[in-house]
């Protein structure tokens, strides 16, 4: 995942401390986050733990499936989610619109089977040739990358050619997949496929010239509505190294978090 400077800050300083008035006494937040920010919260949260005393209690998920448990009722303070599935939360009265910022980009990539060779998608021919030519692929079909690879295929007029070698993973990461020997190829935001040991990142999707593969919404932030509870926004050191314009930026899916809005 890239972040932006105020993404780490935002994403565990924002989230985290929007749920909390200041003075309250240790608590738990609870946090229904996307997978694509799994690795730089569960890095960044030790540090606001130990900082405030305050207890983070994680839920991640593909983005898609959380908002429907949101949408169900499920009890959480703070959500962080892709861009449009925020918006449409802040809509249904589900989250507080005042709370709404940027967060993060989340780029998509390529994940192959740890020690496989590397396939070639450093242009779009390249990567409509690999993809015509892999045996299976697979990605998370609730997800934002998953109506990103759809849009790309139909881009590039393969989209009838994809459906029989299609693997919809549901519960399981595409990293996880390819690395169990589910697909051959798996597409999900890069920050999934880094932490996973049995698979690696064959690269980003390729910048897209007359078909831009890798154009998506900026990310937001948000948190849930409370009663009148919100404390100041806690800074913690940005630790991910992203700059915008590296390889992925824009692949995947903008990031936005949200905390919940209560009567």
């Amino acid at each position: 995942m890239k972040l932006h400077s105020i993404a780490a800050h935002t994403t565990i300083g924002f989230a985290l401390s929007l749920a909390l008035g200041a003075g309250s006494r240790a608590a738990e937040i609870k946090v229904l986050a996307s997978n694509g920010v799994k690795t730089v919260l569960e890095e960044l949260a030790p540090q606001f733990e130990k900082s405030t005393g305050h207890k983070l209690a994680f839920r991640f998920a593909p983005a898609a499936d959380l908002k429907g448990q949101i949408e169900k009722g499920e009890a959480f303070d703070v959500a962080i989610l892709t861009t449009a599935l925020i918006d449409d939360l802040i809509k249904q009265g589900k989250l507080a619109p005042a709370t709404r910022a940027d967060v993060a980009k989340s780029g998509a990539g390529v994940a192959i089977r740890k020690g496989a060779p590397k396939p070639d998608i450093a242009t779009v021919e390249a990567f409509k040739r690999t993809l015509l030519a892999a045996k299976s692929i697979a990605y998370v079909g609730a997800g934002a990358t998953g109506a990103n690879m759809r849009k790309i295929f139909e881009q590039l007029g393969i989209a009838e050619d994809m459906k029989a070698k299609t693997k919809l993973l549901s519960g399981v990461s595409a990293a996880d997949a390819v690395a169990t020997g589910e697909a051959e190829l798996g597409f999900t935001q890069i920050s999934e496929i880094l932490p996973v040991a049995g698979a690696e990142l064959a690269g980003p999707l390729p910048p897209g010239g007359g078909s831009d593969l890798h154009r998506v919404p900026g990310g937001r932030g948000h948190r849930r509505a409370g009663r009148g509870r919100r404390a100041g926004v806690r800074q913690v050191p940005d630790r991910t190294g992203g700059r915008p314009g590296d390889p992925g930026e824009g692949h995947g899916a903008g990031v936005s978090g949200g905390v919940r809005r209560r009567a």
